[in-house]
């Protein structure tokens, strides 16, 4: 009934944060308050593997306060349907870190703008606008839970504003 060893999960895991340890990204985009040309889905195909920063480029505490304003206007019911992303406190120039191994343009679409969705997402066009941010995107050819490993050390070492 026992295994004899767990050498199999472990080894698992194992080569998923050897293959994050060596992972590098294959190039680098930087967009300027999500302008953005229609070559997008060229340059980041759905099946790559995209880490995408959000930056903020003012002062961190005029953003939660523009945050804490707009939170302070909903009612119970539609913050909780927003599914706008909880803050963490941190007071970061880096205001999200995510990870998409595929739809790119929908993530960010839904961080950026005005669109409803059922994952948790920024919805920046809602409380942040006309502030400056930019958007780094960084592929990696990688498998998604290395992906995912990757995103996790940066969340780690950048705390960001919000998770």
């Amino acid at each position: 009934m026992w295994p004899e060893t767990i050498g199999g999960p472990l080894d698992r895991i194992a080569r998923v944060v050897e293959a994050a340890r060596a992972a590098h990204f294959s190039e680098e985009v930087v967009l300027e308050n999500a302008h953005w040309g229609e070559d997008l889905d060229a340059r980041f195909p759905w099946e790559c593997g995209v880490i995408y920063l959000i930056e903020d480029l003012g002062d961190p505490a005029e953003t939660a306060e523009a945050f804490t304003r707009y939170r302070q206007n909903l009612t119970p019911q539609n913050r909780h349907r927003l599914k706008i992303l909880q803050p963490t406190g941190s007071g970061s120039q880096v205001l999200h870190v995510g990870a998409c191994s595929r739809n790119l343009r929908g993530a960010l679409r839904q961080h950026v703008m005005s669109i409803t969705a059922a994952t948790p997402a920024l919805k920046l066009s809602w409380w942040f606008a006309p502030r400056p941010y930019r958007i780094h995107l960084r592929r990696y050819d990688v498998e998604p839970p290395v992906l995912d490993l990757i995103r996790s050390a940066m969340v780690e070492d950048l705390r960001p504003a919000f998770a």
